[in-house]
């Protein structure tokens, strides 16, 4: 651990970086290293991109509570994340690692028990320690755009966890381990490889499933049945045959997105689901037919509803 009884004040810690650090820059660019000063002259964020590495003088900074880094190795050539993942300071409320070539996060990361927002994005992520159940704190999960293969089953100990970025994981199969998060409001899975949804997330509103291996829309009663605000559920360039007569008991039922799927059926309960205002079913495989009489029924079930089918929509 680096000596910080050296340094007087913040200032002299950030003089010590092997680079350049502006402090309180007119011009705040996520492509620029700087720093963010509060009125006692402690730096609480500090934005590090396109560096050599992370220091680990950086541990001295006790009230930095926001931490960005893109496009900056996180560790030597030899000794890898394992050296300065536990030099981050334990003060962070806020984590972000864009753009790097990291692969694992060391299991110390559970120090981080103050953090609210993780985002790893495109750091060839491959797999998450049992130890983000730790992070008690949590609200915000951000994993975008690596190669994670499962999740871990301590995520259920994120109590406060409401809501999760796992987009364009492409080898990621399954988010039942997901199941029976209770806070959780948005779940962001398009671009990935799932084939079942996820269950009993009682507070959910957004869920963003295009471009996965959907088969059936089986358990969608089970997604927000605890809540009344409107539902947005995207479900887009999958390969859905079946759509459950209990999705009527969805409860408001607002935006349903089946673009592009082989459907060629709807069950009759649709039709009822007054709260339905938009819905997208173009490149399905209905008959022209099929498409006009659906358009007719709900015209008069549901003459509120925008329904777009067939490169043509109604209202």
């Amino acid at each position: 651990m680096f000596d910080c009884s050296q340094f007087v004040n913040d200032y002299q810690i950030i003089n010590s970086f092997p680079y350049r650090v502006q402090v309180n820059p007119l011009f705040q660019y996520s492509t620029k290293t700087y720093a963010l000063v509060n009125e006692n002259n402690s730096i609480y964020y500090m934005n590090i991109a396109y560096q050599i590495y992370v220091p680990s003088i950086i541990n001295c900074l006790r009230y930095l509570i926001k931490l960005d880094i893109r496009n900056t190795s996180f560790c030597d050539n030899q000794k890898g994340i394992l050296v300065h993942m536990k030099y981050l300071p334990s003060s962070l409320t806020h984590l972000g690692i864009y753009d790097c070539f990291i692969e694992n996060i060391f299991e110390q990361i559970g120090k981080l028990i103050r953090l609210e927002t993780l985002e790893l994005s495109n750091i060839n992520l491959i797999n998450v320690p049992n130890q983000i159940g730790n992070l008690s704190s949590l609200s915000f999960l951000s994993l975008p755009s690596n190669k994670l293969i499962h999740i871990p089953s301590t995520i259920k100990n994120l109590h406060l966890l409401s809501k999760i970025n796992l987009k364009n994981n492409r080898q990621l199969r399954s988010i039942q381990m997901l199941n029976g998060l209770k806070s959780l409001k948005i779940l962001d899975v398009r671009h990935c490889s799932i084939d079942r949804l996820p269950l009993y997330l009682s507070q959910l509103t957004n869920l963003y499933m295009s471009n996965n291996y959907l088969i059936n829309l089986v358990g969608i009663e089970t997604l927000g049945y605890e809540n009344n605000y409107k539902k947005y559920f995207y479900f887009d360039f999958n390969r859905i045959e079946l759509i459950p007569t209990r999705i009527r008991y969805v409860k408001n039922l607002y935006w349903l997105n089946l673009n592009n799927n082989y459907l060629e059926n709807l069950p009759k309960d649709i039709f009822n689901i007054m709260t339905l205002s938009y819905l997208y079913m173009q490149y399905n495989r209905f008959h022209h037919q099929q498409l006009e009489f659906i358009a007719n029924k709900f015209k008069y079930n549901n003459p509120n509803l925008t329904l777009i089918y067939s490169n043509k929509s109604f209202m």
